[in-house]
């Protein structure tokens, strides 16, 4: 019975999959024209869909416009982006998104704001040793901005400044305990060092993208704990011939001083695929991966993928924790190198199925 109801949530899955990409190549298609008659701006409206185990069905839209802010050779194409969405396990958000480049890209602004309502799970380990899930219930609102000014050739130096409220419902009926309710503000005041040599940032083929970002979450800035992060990330494009490329990431998320539950990073998403269930959660994450990109036929592409991560809390480090996965990819806007994509990963005891937009890093 599960096989079957297993088998049938796949095929839709690929039915709609299929579904997508051709309304993102009618919609391209529409955008084609519509440039050419503005000759300034390219837009597509997309929907979007996902699967794993603990999360079920997501399903929602994305609207996105790329464009040029000036015509200088080497000012990148901006984005704005508005996108909603909504779970088989009442998940639901809404956030608007944009990322522009201006001044012969000499200065970067990304700027964000949104709602969420996210039900999720994390482990807890009794002390006689056996392992329980608490689900969570996590909304809240948050906003972003964040100016980076170019200081040397490729490498980039900026404030960032966001807000966040965040109420957190623990379901601990399962332990016979009342629920936790745990509400806060997580403001942070920061600074991001970035060194870019990248001439495409949305389907990179060469080049580095090294980032070092620093967050402070004060009790002076409306926190209830004086807390700190790091983030490390850098990311190196390979051409291998002018239709494949190697691409490879590292990744570190540092919790420094008293970090709270909302602040601590999860082993998923971009970091790696392949893990869905909260499950290895901790006050640091560690990853590498590698992938290869093939365009195999025009518009058509793919892509494979393996990496590795950990999750350490206290000195206490998960095991080692693999990825493997592959995806499929389709240009849905050729001007500005936009593919749309679908990637499924297995991780250890754990698998996901990624809906995406632009590549995953």
């Amino acid at each position: 019975m599960l096989l079957n109801i297993f088998r049938t949530k796949i095929t839709l899955i690929i039915v709609l999959i299929v579904a997508s990409l051709s309304t993102s190549a009618q919609s391209a298609a529409d955008s084609t024209v519509k440039q050419k008659q503005e000759k300034k701006v390219s837009y597509t409206a997309l929907p979007k869909l996902s699967f794993d185990p603990s999360r079920g069905t997501s399903f929602g839209a994305m609207g996105m416009a790329f464009f040029k802010i000036d015509n200088a050779p080497d000012t990148k194409p901006s984005r704005v982006v508005v996108t909603g969405g909504y779970s088989t396990k009442k998940d639901w958000m809404a956030m608007a998104f944009s990322q522009l480049f201006l001044n012969n890209d000499k200065l970067r602004l990304t700027i964000a704001g949104g709602y969420m309502n996210s039900n999720f799970q994390t482990y807890e380990t009794s002390p006689v040793g056996s392992e329980f899930v608490i689900p969570y219930n996590n909304h809240g609102w948050m906003a972003l901005f964040t100016p980076s000014f170019e200081i040397y050739k490729h490498l980039y130096l900026g404030p960032s400044v966001q807000l966040y409220h965040s109420t957190i419902d623990f379901d601990l009926s399962a332990i016979s305990y009342p629920d936790s309710l745990q509400s806060s503000n997580l403001n942070s005041a920061g600074v991001t060092l970035n060194y870019d040599s990248r001439k495409d940032v949305y389907n990179s083929s060469n080049g580095i993208n090294a980032m070092l970002r620093y967050y402070n979450y004060g009790k002076w800035f409306g926190n209830d704990v004086n807390s700190n992060k790091l983030m490390i990330i850098g990311n190196y494009y390979y051409p291998i011939n002018t239709k494949m490329v190697l691409a490879s990431r590292v990744f570190a998320n540092i919790g420094l001083g008293n970090v709270p539950f909302v602040l601590q990073g999860y082993v998923g998403n971009t970091d790696l695929r392949g893990y869905t269930k909260g499950e290895y959660r901790g006050d640091q994450i560690y990853s590498a991966q590698v992938e290869y990109r093939w365009n195999f036929y025009k518009k058509w592409g793919m892509v494979g993928f393996t990496g590795l991560a950990l999750a350490v809390t206290s000195g206490d480090a998960s095991p080692a924790l693999p990825d493997v996965g592959a995806g499929l990819r389709y240009k849905v806007i050729p001007k500005y190198n936009i593919n749309l994509g679908v990637d499924a990963a297995v991780g250890r005891d754990d698998w996901g199925l990624y809906f995406r937009i632009t590549e995953a890093f």
